[in-house]
């Protein structure tokens, strides 16, 4: 049985697009609870492991349409390449970044393989001045801050 209906998939892809759309005009990092929000709305009913970046300009706004899934894999992984990541930044003139992943078992508690890869984006991001602000995992049960725990 699958976990959300046709419907409700079309409804939380509405509150997406309205939560992208706030983020657009406020500081993303200044709204910690609604950027939490649109990340869980985009990732936490996907079967599949996957990984976005939300770029934000110097203002800590978003850059772009809003979270780009970079990285997809498995039922419990995906290959993350922080060299991917840092082109990308470059490329749209980002200051800062939030990284994001689900787990798709429902547990949106950290690896040690999640924050082995956060390290490594932190080191490839510092080599351009571009600042990690935190990597978020989504779960249907909840949202857990990297930052929050002190892991960045």
């Amino acid at each position: 049985m699958a976990l959300f209906t046709k419907s409700e998939l079309a409804i939380l892809e509405k509150a997406s697009a309205i939560y992208a759309r706030k983020l657009t005009k406020t500081p993303a990092f200044e709204n910690a609870e609604l950027t939490k929000k649109y990340f869980q709305m985009m990732l936490a009913n996907k079967k599949r492991e996957h990984f976005g970046v939300l770029y934000l300009n110097s203002q800590h706004q978003m850059i772009g349409k809003g979270m780009e899934v970079l990285f997809s894999g498995t039922v419990d992984s995906a290959s993350v390449y922080p060299r991917i990541i840092l082109q990308k930044a470059l490329k749209v003139n980002a200051n800062a970044i939030f990284c994001v992943h689900n787990h798709p078992s429902g547990i949106a508690e950290p690896s040690q393989a999640d924050i082995q890869i956060t390290k490594r984006i932190i080191a490839a991001l510092e080599t351009c001045d571009i600042k990690l602000l935190d990597h978020f995992i989504v779960s249907v049960s909840g949202v857990t801050s990297l930052a929050q725990r002190g892991l960045l």
